[in-house]
C-alpha cells in the first residue's frame, strides 16, 4: 500500500498560523473583562449613543433607583469620556458620591473627585457652633402641659397629712414660676390631691390647702396672682391604689395645670 505524500507551502502554513494565534487572542481578550477609569468593559459591546446612555440612566434616578443610574454613569463615563453627556454624568456621578463621602470623612477643600468633577466640601461651623431647631412633624404639636412637664416638672408631694412644702418641691415650683414667667398667656390651675388615709371631708380640705401652698409659693416667685386659681379633689382622682407606702404617697401632690385644659374648667 503506497503513501501519497503531499507538499506543504510554506507561505500558505505561515498564515494559517498566524491566523490561528490571531483567533485565539481575540477569543481570550473577549472572555477577560479589562479594567478601565471606573468598573469594566468588554472590547466588541455595540456602540450605543451616549445621549441615550445619560437619559436611560436619568430615568433610573428620576424613579428612586440610584444604584443603577449610577452604575450607568459610570459605564458612559468610561466608555465615552470626551463625550458632552459624560461631563453631564460626571456631574450626575458627583452629586451621588456626595454623600458617601461626606458621611465617611470631611473633605479638603479642593479635592477632586476621580471623574474630575468637584466633590461637594463639608461646611464650616460658625462660631459658637451649630444651632438647632427641633420642629414638630406636619400634624403633630406639643400642648403647653408638655413643653411645662420637659422643662421643669408638673408635680410637687407632700408628706402625709401635710400641706407643706419641702427644700425639693419649692426647688421644683421655682423652675414651675420661671417657666410661667416665660408663657404669661397661659392660665394657670393647680390641683390638689390627697392619698386615702382619712375621712373624706378632711382629705378634700387637705388637697385644698396643698393647693393653696403651691399657688402662694409661686407667687412669691414672681407669677401674677390674677393668673392662678385652684381647685381640690381629695381621693378622687388617685394615680394609684395600694397599700404600700410609697404608691400611696404618689396620690399626696399638687399639679399645675396649663393650657386648654385650664380654660375649660375655668369657664
Amino acid at each position: 500500500m503506497s503513501v501519497r505524500r503531499f507538499k506543504t507551502n510554506p507561505f500558505v502554513a505561515v498564515l494559517a498560523a498566524v491566523g490561528c494565534f490571531a483567533a485565539m487572542a481575540v477569543e481570550a481578550v473577549a472572555q477577560v473583562p479589562r479594567e478601565v477609569l471606573i468598573g469594566v468593559s468588554r472590547p466588541g459591546i455595540a456602540a450605543v449613543d451616549p445621549a441615550e446612555l445619560y437619559d436611560s440612566a436619568s430615568v433610573l434616578l428620576r424613579g428612586g433607583n440610584s444604584a443603577g443610574a449610577q452604575r450607568q454613569f459610570e459605564q458612559l463615563v468610561a466608555r465615552y469620556p470626551d463625550s458632552a453627556a459624560a461631563t453631564r454624568a460626571r456631574q450626575e456621578l458627583a452629586a451621588i458620591y456626595a454623600p458617601l463621602k461626606l458621611a465617611s470623612a470631611p473633605l479638603a477643600t479642593n479635592e477632586m473627585s476621580r471623574l474630575g468633577a468637584p466633590e461637594s466640601v463639608m461646611p464650616t461651623a460658625p462660631a459658637g457652633g451649630w444651632r438647632t431647631t427641633v420642629r414638630p412633624a406636619t400634624g403633630f404639636q406639643r400642648t403647653a402641659q408638655e413643653m411645662l412637664r420637659d422643662a421643669a416638672g408638673d408635680l410637687v408631694f407632700f408628706s402625709e397629712g401635710s400641706a407643706d412644702l419641702g427644700g425639693r418641691a419649692r426647688k421644683a415650683l421655682a423652675a414651675q414660676a420661671e417657666w410661667l414667667k416665660q408663657n404669661p398667656a397661659l392660665p394657670v390651675l393647680v390641683e390638689g390631691h390627697a392619698d386615702d388615709s382619712g375621712a373624706p371631708a378632711e382629705l378634700k380640705a387637705l388637697s385644698a390647702a396643698r393647693a393653696a401652698a403651691v399657688r402662694d409659693r409661686l407667687i412669691e416667685e414672681g407669677v401674677a396672682p390674677e393668673r392662678i386659681r385652684t381647685d381640690s379633689f381629695g381621693i378622687d382622682r388617685r394615680v394609684a391604689q395600694c397599700a404600700d407606702l410609697t404608691c400611696a404617697s404618689q396620690n399626696r401632690r399638687a399639679a399645675t395645670v396649663v393650657g386648654g385644659k385650664v380654660q375649660a374648667q375655668l369657664q
